[in-house]
Order: C-alpha cells, then structure tokens, then sequence
C-alpha cells in the first residue's frame, strides 16, 4: 500500500506558496506525533484549546520531515523545513484535495442524518469483490478526519469511499469541495445536528450539498424518507434515483431478512449477504 507522498515542490503548490527553493520529500501526512512515522510532513493543527505548533520539537525528535505552521510562525529554533500559513486546517484539506486529484479512484461520498457509517461499509463490501477499495477509517468525517482518510489512500485503489459529516451550515460544501467526489449518496434526513443547522429544513440542505458538489456525469442515490428528500433532491438532478422499502422506490428489495450480526436481502433477483 502506497498512500500521499509529496515533494516540498507539491506542498508548496498544494497550498498555493512561493517557491523558496527548499527541497524535500514526504512519505506521508501526520496530524500526530503519537503516530507520526519518519520522513512524515507534520501539519501543526491548532484549535481552541490546543497549539500543534507546541509539538514540532516531538515531531523533529519523532523523524518528521517538515512541517505545516501557522503564521505568524514562531519556531525558529526548530530545523524542519516549515509551510507557514494562515490556517492549517484549511491546509490539511488542500492538500488531500491535491492529492484527490493525482489519483485515478472514483470517489463515492456518504452522507445523511443516520446510516452513513452502515453504508459506507456494504459498499465498501459489495465494491470490494471486483475492485480495489479505500474507505473511510471509523466515522473520520469532518473537517479533518476526511482530509486524513484521503491522505491514507492507496494510490492504486479503484474506488475511494468517503463519509462525509456536518454539525454547522457550510461543512458538507467545504468537505465535498476536498473529495470532489463523482457518486454521492445521502441516507435520510433527520433531527441530527439542530443546534448547528436550525432545524429539519436546515438538514436537509446542508445534505444536499453532496449533491450539488458531486460530478453532474456521476450517480445519485438519496434514501426515500422524508419525501422532501427525493423531492428536493430531484429538483437539483433529474437522474437521482432512490432506494428503500417504499413501493415507490427505484431500488426496493422484494425479500430481506435483518438480524443481530447479519443481514440478507433481494434486490431484482439478486441475493445480497
């Protein structure tokens, strides 16, 4: 397995700096030096309550190879090679974006108010049968868990298969806009997320947003509750189609059986376990 490798010269276009002439290469990306690996380019995240500026003497001890800060940098007694800029989070994402880009894998994203996780696994499971197949790790699904699940692809994969979550209007935009992705997939819509998005109406555009980011050549698929979803959705792409129980759905399973730690069902003559 081969995931990101870059170039000083690639993180310096990835995140839009000047040439400085610095030479370098990386053989992967690490918010954290409690697993960094050596010859790894260490991103310095900063919060509200924490600095990774703070850690770039553990991330030089630890075998980094460079570093991202933010500015104004003040680390002058650290010897990395260092990419200042105004946000490092925001840089995490443009670099998983670059290196989306160099990569040949059609991007399926996963959203919706429940059942995201679930998804992203049977599809990972069914796809994984014919092809090469990167998936999320766990629910890494914001701002910086998608950033790393696409920084920890295999190049080589086939098919990339990333959860995309959202708690503040906006997220799923910026997110869709890192993993470019050619299918969407939204499972429903529910009251998840209220304090950050309003209300139900509020959820479902922000879901909705998977789709008007996703590649217009690409599929569609939106659960069939609540009936504003496929509505609304149909009303921005006229080829989505819908899956669930309902008799109205495109894709409905005739038999299906659920339990414990399996399940089984039918979808036009094809059995699925």
């Amino acid at each position: 397995m081969m995931a990101a490798r870059f170039t000083a010269q690639e993180v310096r276009q990835a995140l839009g700096l000047p040439d400085d002439g610095v030479a370098g290469d990386f053989s992967s990306v690490s918010t954290d030096t409690r697993d960094l690996e050596a010859g790894s380019l260490f991103v310095a995240l900063r919060g509200e309550r924490f600095d990774g500026g703070d850690f770039l003497e553990q991330a030089e001890q630890m075998g980094a190879a460079g570093a991202v800060v933010s500015l104004p940098s003040r680390h002058a007694d650290v010897a990395l090679p260092m990419f200042p800029v105004p946000d490092t989070t925001a840089a995490l994402g443009d670099l998983a974006r670059y290196y989306r880009r160099r990569c040949a894998a059609r991007v399926v994203g996963v959203t919706g108010s429940s059942g995201k996780t679930t998804v992203k696994e049977m599809l990972t499971l069914a796809l994984g049968s014919e092809r090469q197949v990167h998936a999320s790790r766990g629910n890494l699904n914001n701002q910086v868990g998608l950033p790393l699940s696409i920084l920890a692809a295999d190049i080589d994969a086939d098919v990339w298969v990333l959860e995309l979550g959202t708690s503040e209007p906006g997220e799923i935009r910026r997110l869709t806009g890192i993993a470019e992705p050619d299918d969407a997939v939204i499972t429903t819509v529910g009251p998840a997320h209220l304090e950050g998005l309003g209300d139900l109406a509020g959820v479902l555009e922000e879901k909705l947003d998977l789709l008007r980011g996703a590649s217009a050549s690409g599929c569609a698929v939106v659960g069939e509750l609540p009936e504003e979803l496929p509505t609304r959705a149909r009303e921005l792409r006229a080829d989505v189609v819908t899956a669930g129980l309902g008799a109205g759905s495109d894709f409905r399973p005739s038999d299906w059986q659920v339990g414990a730690e399996h399940a089984r069902f039918t979808i036009e003559g094809v059995d699925y376990s």
